[in-house]
């Protein structure tokens, strides 16, 4: 366990949690673990999640100001009897690689993550994460919050006065199946960038 904690950076605290609910084996990046620091979990929605056979991944959480989600797993014998659940709570800044890193956002646009309230968890600009900006005034988010479901892209004008063209869709995670996180992901796009290029290809199918 020690070894896959300091594989992934990503990684703060991991642990093992036996079949009743007790962590049985716990490795922490930034201080060591006693026996008495072992927990009962049983009541833990991570844990009530592994009885239903299906996966957690938690909201994003702020410890001493570093944002911070946790994502658990059971493991299941042949005959689907649970036998023991993985823990990993992770440094939520990752999500800040993945939105800078889309292709959106290496076109010039932006993408960012927000929760079911509509707080903002990953964003190019870290401060905005910091703060816990509330985006709910978005139309984006707004309509994502009242039905969440993949959003077709929708003309408004985003926090910074901006006019873009901007979609969202749930964040789902795949472990033994799909499972939902609270979060959207909103990819925005310049709105006259994005409309010339329809128009491109209007002219395109024209001339063609």
């Amino acid at each position: 366990m020690e070894r896959l904690l300091f594989k992934n950076v990503s990684f703060v605290d991991l642990s093992l949690i036996s079949a009743d609910g007790q962590e049985i084996e716990r490795k922490h990046r930034y201080r060591t673990i006693r026996e008495d620091d072992l927990r009962d979990l049983s009541a833990s929605e991570v844990f009530q999640a592994a009885r239903q056979g299906t996966a957690y991944v938690s909201d994003v959480y702020f410890d001493q100001g570093r944002p911070l989600f946790l994502i658990g797993a059971g493991i299941y014998n042949r005959s689907n009897e649970l036998q023991s659940v993985t823990l990993a709570e992770v440094d939520a800044r990752i999500m800040q690689r993945v939105v800078s890193e889309t292709t959106i956002a290496q076109g010039g646009g932006r993408a960012y993550i927000v929760n079911t309230d509509g707080i903002v968890v990953a964003h190019p600009d870290i401060s905005t994460v910091l703060a816990q900006r509330d985006f709910s005034f978005l139309p984006i988010v707004e309509a994502l919050k009242q039905t969440p479901v993949e959003m077709p892209a929708n003309q408004y004008r985003n926090e910074l006065g901006e006019n873009v063209l901007g979609f969202g869709v749930p964040i789902v995670v795949q472990f033994d199946g799909s499972t939902r996180t609270p979060w959207y992901v909103i990819a925005e796009e310049n709105a006259s960038f994005a409309f010339r290029h329809v128009k491109e290809v209007l002219w395109f199918s024209l001339v063609a």
